[in-house]
């Protein structure tokens, strides 16, 4: 607290009445207080809104996410998980392997962490699993729903698939 020009005391009900002194009190806030207060809100309140670059590398946004679990920035992380999945292929083809593999090892590790990624992740597959049903896109969704089954360590929901109900 910084004292009274003219009485070197703390504040009291003279600095509250005081114009100068209210001044001094409002120009350190916005001086020292306020800044932090626009530094936490910006780097807490736009987590949800990660979009990709204009131009994106996939790669680069594979590491990111990657970088992003390891530093506790989990809903960061989890939208860059899910970017990649789903647009990666479209920019970059020879990924197909990556994706069902080095990513899904990554996606689990930040599952570990922050279950909604598990939750996510689990969502992505039993859509996959609706895709092969329905007849659509049947070889890239099969090898997707058993790609994450493995990684889940749930194959007996890839076997399960194959039964008849008896």
């Amino acid at each position: 607290m910084t004292p009274h020009p003219k009485t070197n005391r703390g504040m009291n009900l003279h600095s509250i009445r005081c114009r100068k002194c209210t001044r001094r009190v409002l120009s350190q806030f916005s001086r020292k207080i306020l800044p932090l207060i626009v530094l936490l809100w910006c780097s807490t309140a736009h987590a949800d809104d990660w979009n990709p670059p204009r131009n994106p590398n996939p790669d680069a946004i594979l590491d990111e996410a990657q970088a992003d679990t390891q530093a506790g920035r989990y809903k960061i992380a989890l939208a860059k998980h899910v970017w990649f999945h789903e647009n990666s292929l479209s920019i970059e083809p020879s990924l197909y392997g990556v994706r069902l593999s080095f990513a899904l090892s990554d996606w689990i590790e930040l599952a570990k962490q922050y279950p909604p990624a598990l939750s996510k992740l689990k969502e992505i597959r039993d859509k996959a699993k609706e895709n092969v049903v329905a007849q659509k896109k049947v070889r890239e969704s099969f090898h997707e729903m058993e790609s994450i089954n493995d990684h889940l360590g749930e194959h007996s929901k890839t076997r399960e698939f194959f039964e008849k109900p008896g």
